[in-house]
């Protein structure tokens, strides 16, 4: 009596909601973040960027200390940006011979000679990303869907080819917004934690809204 009462419990209680597949990669994308805030860091006090985000506040990042940079990472967003929403970007460099691959000097991108390093790691992880599920890689990454099918398409040595030949393609997102940045490091410096869950929640909404304008 008590087992038949239990199915029929059972079988009147909502199934469980499934569990969302990115889940899975908000470690490594926090590990990504830490990496890109640390050089953000360093870019600042190089002072030797030309980013609205970083010039304008380069006190803030000069200052931010170890947590506020922890903080900075819990983003579940990867806080740079590779031409993930650009189709004909990546189908041009998809298809350039590895022989003439070249590195481009980007006013937009990051500096630093450690963003060479920061594209190679930010490259595999999208395309991992990618070929594991294009709706993460669209959430985590602010990856429009073509963009992922032609990552998910490349080869490991595709991969390594470009990030290679492109260091400079990893930017800072929202790098032309300084007072979203202000903000964000602001939240983080002073651990207003609502503020932070505030910001992140913009910062999700923004990348949905890029994302909707996505005409590829």
């Amino acid at each position: 009596m008590e087992e038949s009462s239990s199915n029929a419990r059972s079988e009147s209680e909502p199934p469980s909601p499934p569990r969302w597949k990115g889940v899975q990669s908000l470690d490594l994308v926090r590990q990504l973040n830490l990496r890109s805030v640390e050089l953000l860091c360093r870019v600042a006090e190089n002072g030797d960027s030309q980013l609205e985000a970083v010039v304008l506040n380069r006190d803030a990042w000069i200052s931010t200390n170890r947590d506020a940079r922890h903080a900075l990472a819990m983003l579940p967003f990867v806080l740079v940006d590779a031409h993930f929403m650009d189709a004909d970007w990546w189908r041009r460099v998809s298809a350039i011979d590895p022989h003439q691959h070249g590195a481009s000097s980007d006013p937009n991108g990051l500096p630093d000679d450690s963003s060479a390093e920061l594209m190679q790691e930010t490259m595999m992880f999208a395309w991992q990303t990618a070929r594991w599920d294009r709706l993460a890689a669209q959430f985590l990454l602010g990856m429009s869907f073509r963009v992922a099918n032609i990552i998910a398409g490349l080869t490991p040595q595709q991969v390594r080819t470009i990030a290679a030949g492109e260091p400079h393609a990893v930017r800072i997102r929202w790098g032309d917004d300084p007072l979203f940045w202000r903000d964000l490091l602001s939240a983080a410096s002073m651990a207003d934690h609502q503020r932070l869950a505030t910001l992140q929640l913009a910062g999700k909404l923004r990348i949905c809204s890029e994302l909707a304008d996505i005409r590829d």
